[in-house]
């Protein structure tokens, strides 16, 4: 939706899921890090992964010291690469969770699209087949990390609704830059 509206769009999650592959230096110290056991057919078992790091503190830090730096790196490629061509109205960075590298980034605005703790778990465990004590670890995560590291300016959206709903809302705000 957003890039329909003029936006660069670049999504965080997405380069996630293209670094967890074996055959890439990151995907290999990912196996390095937990084990055999997060080989899948063609990448690496994200579930299998959640559950190895959810489980240990030092493991999903020792994670995120691998994927982060080069998320980070493809978000700032992007970046200048759509300050290059020039085309876009805004760029937007979807980042399923906000910490302080993505903080120093130096955006102008952060949106926050948040829903409701019950929506979100009911999203989550029909998406995931998650449980709920899984749920309400990473959203204890979340806050914790919001609570350290959210950014100034702040535009917060509830997203307790439908698509076409957020999409509204995310228009309006699309409206005003």
């Amino acid at each position: 939706f957003l890039a329909d509206q003029g936006a660069y769009l670049v999504n965080c999650d997405e380069i996630v899921h293209s670094l967890l592959n074996p055959s890439t230096r990151e995907g290999q110290e990912v196996i390095a890090l937990l084990g055999d056991a997060i080989l899948g057919e063609h990448d690496l078992n994200r579930e299998q992964i959640s559950k190895l790091v959810f489980r240990d503190q030092k493991n999903l830090d020792k994670l995120e010291e691998i994927l982060h730096p080069k998320v980070l790196q493809v978000v700032e490629n992007e970046y200048e690469q759509a300050c290059i061509d020039g085309r876009a109205r805004c760029f937007v960075c979807e980042v399923p969770v906000l910490n302080k590298e993505v903080q120093a980034f130096g955006w102008d605005l952060t949106c926050l699209i948040q829903a409701s703790n019950q929506v979100a778990k009911q999203r989550y465990i029909e998406a995931n087949r998650g449980s709920e004590e899984k749920f309400f670890k990473i959203i204890q995560r979340q806050e914790k990390l919001f609570k350290r590291h959210m950014p100034e300016p702040v535009i917060s959206i509830i997203n307790d609704g439908n698509l076409q709903e957020l999409e509204q809302k995310a228009g309006q705000i699309l409206q005003t830059l």
